[in-house]
């Protein structure tokens, strides 16, 4: 997965908005002294012990109550929040930061890491993206081999799956995208083995096809799951199984240098925080597209801790293409006409949400633009 400065910048804005919604711990009016009881020194340090003695006072917006040091790279905090801004990263701290008496705490461990990154300077951003360089999809047909997934009205969900991602495939190499199937034959493919082909090829979007079934054989519909921002894979447990597993490439993010344990960390957290957000923008496009093409019932987004959508660390998404347990909904996943109208409206979805999130646009090798085929 590759991430771009602007990428970085909003999705500390959202870090922070989501934060300060959910925890509504940010007092509406200024920031007065507090005269409670000072925080434990065995625990906590004054953040000014950590800057060079000349630093002068900080900053603050009596709005965000942010509060700015300008000291070597620059340092931004928000009591009662975990995200520091140093210099142009946004790092996560391990106890919100505190507010007494007109100055602010943060842990000793806190403290260990802000002095670090302060003294390195910190890595600058990552570049822009290179013009020309192509998105990367894999595209994951459920299913395969011993493992038929639902089997309804003749029909092998395994068998539709990979039609359709067959011909997903067909139309993002038209449209000048990068494409990977985990699977192309009646293959079975252990689940994280799937997670992983998309980690290994640092994929750009992961989209894993499904169809359906339902005891009464009543109900019909599509519907498309993202990952559950609730479950227990939170972005900094996966930040740190990401960081142990592999080191991190630095170089593909630009950086001067390899980073720390404790960078790579933050950075995966950073990086899955935001696969998660784009998910939700992705599963909602795709779904809006799926619905209006083929006019089937919409059953809607919906979070779902599937093992190939929570070991994805790109956006990822899981799309259930209709039920075969519905002898009128099975007639038409088996017809090659409406295979192409689902493949053709979740390339549309996945198209849109690429233009959205500022990807490039592709190069053929003569270096002329590729606008591909319009799904």
């Amino acid at each position: 997965m590759r991430i771009s400065p602007a990428v970085i910048s909003a999705l500390s804005a959202a870090l922070c908005l989501a934060a300060q919604a959910e925890a509504g711990t940010v007092p509406r009016a200024p920031l007065r002294p507090s005269y409670a009881p000072a925080p434990d020194a065995a625990r906590w340090t004054d953040l000014r012990r950590l800057l060079p003695a000349q630093t002068p006072p900080p900053t603050s917006d009596s709005i965000t109550h942010k509060f700015t040091f300008n000291a070597g790279p620059g340092i931004t905090l928000i009591p009662g929040f975990t995200q520091a801004k140093i210099g142009e990263r946004i790092v996560g701290l391990s106890t919100p930061v505190l507010y007494h008496k007109g100055a602010l705490f943060v842990t000793k461990t806190d403290a260990l890491l802000i002095r670090k990154l302060i003294s390195r300077r910190v890595l600058p951003p990552p570049p822009p993206r290179q013009r020309g360089r192509k998105m990367l999809v894999v595209i994951d047909p459920g299913h395969g081999g011993h493992d038929p997934g639902a089997i309804g009205h003749g029909l092998r969900e395994k068998d539709i799956n990979l039609n359709v991602g067959k011909r997903l495939k067909t139309i993002l190499d038209a449209n000048g995208f990068d494409v990977k199937l985990t699977r192309s034959d009646d293959t079975f493919i252990p689940l994280n083995e799937r997670a992983a082909i998309a980690n290994r090829s640092h994929a750009d979007f992961f989209i894993s096809i499904h169809s359906n079934s339902e005891r009464s054989g009543t109900v019909t519909g599509i519907e498309t799951y993202h990952c559950d921002r609730d479950s227990r894979f939170s972005p900094v447990a996966r930040g740190l199984v990401a960081a142990a597993r592999r080191k991190f490439d630095g170089l593909k993010l630009g950086l001067t240098r390899e980073p720390t344990g404790e960078m790579s960390r933050i950075l995966y957290g950073l990086l899955i925080e935001d696969a998660r957000y784009q998910s939700l923008k992705l599963a909602r496009v795709i779904q809006q597209s799926l619905v209006q093409r083929t006019a089937a019932a919409s059953r809607g987004i919906k979070p779902g801790p599937f093992r190939v959508l929570r070991l994805t660390n790109c956006p990822a998404v899981l799309v259930e293409t209709g039920f075969l347990s519905n002898r009128y909904e099975a007639m038409r996943l088996a017809d090659p006409p409406y295979q192409e109208n689902l493949a053709a409206a979740i390339a549309r979805g996945l198209i849109k949400h690429a233009a959205a999130y500022q990807l490039p646009r592709t190069e053929t090798p003569d270096g002329k633009e590729h606008a591909g085929k319009h799904p």
